[in-house]
């Protein structure tokens, strides 16, 4: 993870140094395809980021458990489709790609249940749900891993002015979240075996997500290069009824991410 961090703020400060160096900024470069002579345009790949989440109103003491630099979150656009209605101004609709992680510290562990023999409503592999424990409660003496991976595919609808070399912008996604998994490694308590648990394997990690959610967001940048915070309101894990037993696919928690964004404005 740090070498992506790395490699995130090297490429925005690399192409922020190059464009000041050539006596312009990103912003004059426009990479659209223009749909004639309308104000529409359309560009693949418009911005990725990269950053931290933060647990908001997390059940129990999970908040105390992950820590904000060990949960992060990577995203990309994969298009955008923008209308400019005045000088300086943006409307855009897109498709977004994140992936979410969410680390333990040493002493828990994210440990996957069956609920039931029979699947329900399509949430989680034979009702599969993940739930955070100690070590010792599963006879571990040693966490190796407990990383638990949340994808999420994203429709934004954002608008961003550009003023000078600055770029605001401030939107809302509909989040569909796609099916995650735990994965964990350790030794146990024994010290001589090594132990591994995963919601699944890698055709089939089914975990009980809630499909659909949706974000706010805003990000201010300079040439290009900036920083941004999302807001999560919905828990990514179901929880409700279904054939009339209450189900709690995961912990339940929101999330604020803020980290580097590079693209708005270019």
């Amino acid at each position: 993870m740090k070498k992506i961090l790395a490699f995130v703020i090297g490429l925005g400060l690399a192409s922020s140094a190059f464009a000041q160096g050539f006596g312009s900024r990103m912003a004059d470069v426009d990479l659209d395809w223009e749909l004639g002579d309308s104000p529409f345009s359309i560009a693949p790949v418009s911005y990725v980021f990269f950053g931290f989440n933060s647990l908001v109103n997390a059940e129990s003491d999970l908040k105390a458990h992950t820590g904000f630099f060990r949960s992060q979150q990577l995203g990309a656009n994969i298009v955008e489709v923008a209308i400019k209605p005045f000088e300086g101004a943006r409307f855009s609709l897109g498709a977004d790609f994140t992936a979410n992680w969410y680390r333990l510290n040493k002493d828990f562990m994210w440990v996957p249940y069956v609920y039931s023999s029979e699947k329900f409503t399509g949430r989680g592999e034979n009702g599969l749900f993940v739930k955070y424990e100690s070590k010792e409660a599963n006879g571990i003496a040693e966490v190796k891993k407990s990383l638990l991976t949340v994808c999420t595919f994203s429709i934004p609808v954002n608008f961003s002015y550009t003023f000078g070399a600055f770029t605001a912008m401030l939107g809302a996604s509909l989040d569909i979240n796609l099916n995650g998994c735990s994965q964990f490694k350790g030794v146990d308590s024994q010290g001589n075996n090594i132990v591994e648990l995963s919601s699944g394997n890698r055709y089939s990690r089914k975990i009980g997500t809630n499909r659909l959610g949706f974000n706010l967001h805003a990000a201010l940048s300079f040439g290009g290069l900036g920083l941004y915070a999302q807001y999560t309101p919905m828990a990514k894990f179901y929880k409700g009824m279904v054939d009339g037993r209450e189900v709690v696919c995961g912990p339940q928690f929101q999330t604020l991410s803020v980290g580097i964004i590079w693209g708005i404005g270019m």
